[in-house]
């Protein structure tokens, strides 16, 4: 019985996060459907140009949660230092963003040209789209630093007002810019940061209302260490896992093919919906790992974790699969998007399965202390797969999706395999 209760309180706390997750994606949804409806050329350059700003985001957006930790230390018992922190965090990120945005006007182009060996029109569209959604990136950053003080207030709801009026803001105005005033992928990203700016403005608004100290100029140097070396191994984590990988990626495929970049971004972002409960089913499993004392729900907290995932995903295959008719003309009427998805649909739900295991062992094995653990791994697994791709000869899309899930399958065996013989071991 108790283990239904366990079951059921994975799910509670997990349902809601899915709907907000579904909600994050629709915004990037967007501007890539947006960008397929411009040119194939478009959305190359959008769907390349959102994915580095999402690793940047992640990888720099990971330095709230040195805020999450000692904010919930010092939020009930010292307000006055839970502010220190916030703000010292607060103008932390505005730093690194204000940097962010400067490098990208400066080194945007050479970026795009030498590391991601783009040419062409699709160099062009990527550096004028990236350029101006610098400025969102920045303001994601801020915005990630409000959410953590609604959290820790109980006020969830606020973060999800700004979501929507996000959402709202960018599909009008992007499709104004887009298809009335034909401003092209340049109408796409002051859509996308105009949708940002108007989230910010919801959020600064609320916290002006109920929060307990006033938003200041104010940096503890102190404290700014203590936050730096919190986060410097969330960042080394971050960066293994997302940055360099997708970086060396999007670079090895440009350089074989743009419209095999173009295709693969597109499976990535189309399919990406279907896995979408994994992240906050991990999340939650690391923390009640952490929490758990006994070793036997320890292993069952990730069994129970990882089914239920299951189930929502196949649940959302199935959905899929009845109406993809239907999706496909939602998303666009162009002959290479639907031949794309047609293709590759059975695969890329085949090799998404191991996803759902991999990511919710990774972060049991984090709820267990093992985080050099998952270093190495994500090390190795990275690098070897990078190396496989890089000398394949005629590189096709179903060849990149098979080696995905083959090193899939390898990540999902190995993490589950570990985290219960480490259990077992007692370590």
């Amino acid at each position: 019985m108790k283990y239904k209760r366990l079951l059921k309180k994975i799910n509670y706390i997990v349902i809601p996060l899915i709907f907000s997750r579904i909600f994050s994606f629709l915004f990037m949804f967007v501007d890539q459907w947006i960008g397929v409806n411009i040119s194939r050329e478009s959305y190359i350059a959008i769907s390349i140009s959102e994915e580095f700003s999402y690793v940047i985001i992640g990888i720099f957006g990971s330095l709230v949660i040195p805020l999450n930790i000692l904010g919930s230390k010092y939020v009930k018992t010292d307000k006055q230092k839970y502010s220190e922190v916030f703000l010292t965090s607060f103008h932390c990120v505005n730093i690194i963003g204000g940097v962010l945005v400067l490098t990208s006007f400066i080194f945007s182009k050479l970026i795009f040209k030498n590391v991601f060996n783009l040419k062409g029109e699709v160099l062009n569209l990527s550096v004028n789209y990236f350029n101006i959604i610098s400025i969102g990136i920045w303001l994601t950053l801020c915005l990630f630093v409000f959410s953590s003080f609604f959290k820790t207030q109980e006020k969830s709801h606020i973060i999800f007002y700004g979501s929507l009026i996000n959402n709202i803001i960018n599909i009008i105005f992007s499709c104004y810019f887009v298809f009335v005033l034909k401003l092209g992928v340049i109408g796409a990203a002051l859509g996308t940061a105009l949708g940002i700016c108007s989230n910010i403005v919801l959020e600064v608004f609320y916290f002006s209302k109920i929060s307990f100290f006033k938003l200041r100029f104010f940096f503890n140097k102190k404290i700014g260490k203590e936050i730096i070396k919190k986060y410097i191994p969330i960042f080394i984590q971050d960066f293994l896992e997302d940055g360099l990988p997708m970086v060396v990626l999007i670079s090895i495929l440009s350089s074989k093919s743009n419209y095999l970049l173009g295709d693969y971004n597109f499976s990535k972002t189309f399919f990406r919906i279907l896995i979408l409960n994994v992240y906050p089913y991990a999340t939650i499993s690391m923390n009640l790992v952490v929490k758990s004392k006994k070793i036997k729900s320890k292993k069952l907290i990730p069994i129970f974790a990882s089914v239920s995932s299951l189930f929502i995903f196949t649940f959302f295959v199935i959905i899929l699969i009845v109406f993809k008719k239907y999706f496909f003309i939602l998303y666009s009427s162009e002959s290479w998007v639907i031949e794309t998805i047609n293709e590759i649909m059975k695969l890329n739900i085949l090799i998404l399965v191991p996803v759902i295991f991999s990511e919710i062992y990774k972060f049991a094995l984090n709820g267990i202390g093992k985080e050099k653990n998952i270093m190495i791994l994500l090390l190795l697994e990275k690098s070897l797969f990078l190396v496989v791709i890089y000398f394949f000869e005629n590189l096709s899309l179903e060849k990149l999706l098979f080696t995905i899930g083959l090193f899939n399958f390898l990540m999902a065996t190995i993490c589950m395999g570990l985290y219960y013989y480490l259990l077992k071991k007692g370590k």
